[in-house]
């Protein structure tokens, strides 16, 4: 998560909890370890990153910040 131009959701979400309050939430991943095989996402790999995918660049998904057992459910109507 260094340097990139392109910020998702969940990244911006994860710089917050960093830069505000010092806290990881989720683990990061190399972009090499997630499924990346599908049409779908090879495009926009393809859209984002052109030939040169930086799949050693550590990334952030919605799931690990879902899964993080840093934050707690307050409220489940």
């Amino acid at each position: 998560m260094n340097g990139q131009t392109t910020t998702s959701i969940a990244q911006l979400v994860w710089k917050m909890y960093k830069e505000a309050l010092g806290i990881e939430i989720g683990t990061l991943q190399k972009l090499k370890e997630f499924d990346l095989t599908s049409d779908v996402v090879k495009n926009k790999m393809r859209e984002r990153y052109g030939t040169n995918i930086p799949y050693h660049e550590k990334v952030i998904s919605s799931a690990a910040i879902f899964e993080s057992d840093r934050l707690i459910v307050l409220s489940i109507n």
